[in-house]
Order: C-alpha cells, then sequence, then structure tokens
C-alpha cells in the first residue's frame, strides 16, 4: 500500500461515524423497561431504588456495546472491499472508499460500493453482501461514462467531506469521499469514455 492509499484508507476509517448519544439514551430505556416488565410478568421482587439503577447501568452497557460493534462492523466492511478490490483488480493503481451520509443527520458510514483506478479509468464498483456479512461475495464494475456519470461536488464543511451528485444506470446517486488533495485534485480531470460494465465474482477470480 502506498503512502496515497494509506492516507485515503485512513481518513475514511476514521471518517465513519455512527455513534448517536439519542440512540443510545432511547435503547437503554427500551432495554430497561423490557427488563423490568420481565421482572413483573415473572414476580420477581424489585427491592429498592439499588435494583432500578443496575437495570440501567446493564441496559446502558449493553447499548454502548450495541453501538460499538456497529461502528467496528463497518469500518471492517471498508478493510474488506479494499481487500477484495485488491485481489479482484490486481492492476489497479487506487482504490477510493465511497461513504454514505445524511445531510440532516451526523452519521457517516460506508456505502456498499467503491471506486477504483485502473489503467487512468475511473470505475464504480458495487459489492453484493449478503446479510451482515463483511466481505463482499462479488461485484459489479462500471466505468465512468453513459451509466455512471458525475455531475457535481460540493465540500460538507460540518463533516469535512467532499459530496459527489452522479447518474448511475439513469438513477441519481450520491456518496461522499474524503477530503485527501492528491485524490481530489484526479477528479478535476477525469476522462470521460464509452460505457463499460463488468461484473467480478470470486468464482471467475478462482477460475
Amino acid at each position: 500500500m502506498d503512502i496515497l492509499q494509506e492516507r485515503i484508507i485512513d481518513k475514511s476509517d476514521d471518517a465513519i461515524h455512527l455513534f448517536s448519544p439519542i440512540r443510545l439514551i432511547v435503547t437503554t430505556v427500551i432495554y430497561a423497561l423490557i427488563v423490568i416488565a420481565l421482572f413483573l410478568i415473572f414476580n420477581v421482587d424489585m427491592l429498592d431504588v439499588w435494583m432500578y439503577v443496575i437495570v440501567i447501568a446493564v441496559a446502558f452497557l449493553y447499548s454502548a456495546f450495541n453501538e460499538y460493534l456497529n461502528i467496528k462492523r463497518s469500518k471492517n466492511v471498508l478493510v474488506h472491499q479494499y481487500r477484495y478490490s485488491v485481489d479482484n483488480h490486481p492492476d489497479m493503481t487506487l482504490y477510493i472508499p465511497m461513504l454514505h451520509i445524511q445531510e440532516d443527520k451526523p452519521y457517516v458510514q460506508v456505502k456498499r460500493a467503491g471506486l477504483y483506478v485502473r489503467e487512468g479509468k475511473l470505475f464504480l464498483e458495487a459489492f453484493e453482501q449478503k446479510g451482515l456479512s463483511n466481505k463482499p461475495k462479488n461485484s459489479i464494475s462500471i466505468r465512468l461514462g453513459t451509466d455512471f456519470n458525475i455531475l457535481s461536488r460540493t465540500y460538507d464543511t460540518v463533516k469535512g467531506l467532499h459530496v459527489f451528485k452522479a447518474k448511475l444506470l439513469d438513477t441519481e446517486y450520491t456518496f461522499a469521499l474524503v477530503d485527501e488533495p492528491e485524490m481530489i485534485a484526479y477528479f478535476e480531470d477525469i476522462p470521460k469514455e464509452d460505457n463499460a460494465t463488468e461484473e467480478i465474482t470470486n468464482e471467475k477470480k478462482e477460475g
């Protein structure tokens, strides 16, 4: 991994933000109420106020642990997507994780897609990931052109990310990239060529 690639991966990893204090509080209250309801149903005596404190504390720790697992899983998805692209496109010169943001919320997570550069051309790679699996099963690559066209780029000063508006198979498609000047400079002059779509699977790779 060269220096630029390492910076992009590290910045993308740092940009992932899924922690929500409000969600943590809400889930803590829900879990605590569920436990208390079960105690009442099964006639378990809540001896004093400390029992309620213990239930709330356990519910809080459980909710916090779930928040941690959610963030860790998203970071693992990023790593596995990068490794998948490296394995299936050994001649690519750069991999760029694509991030998903919501304008009215602070969350930043990894999209099930990424960008890579091969022979000076830009490709979007859409990953198929089953259920909660972190590892892509297969993917489809679309070269920048007719079916994948970047329309505009703006900078989100709050999140510190570049937000791109694009057209993907005649559908509006939005994604965000980290602020890495050397990488962003590449998008200033991207050659747009006739579209080419290819499907990459693990079975093809192994064959």
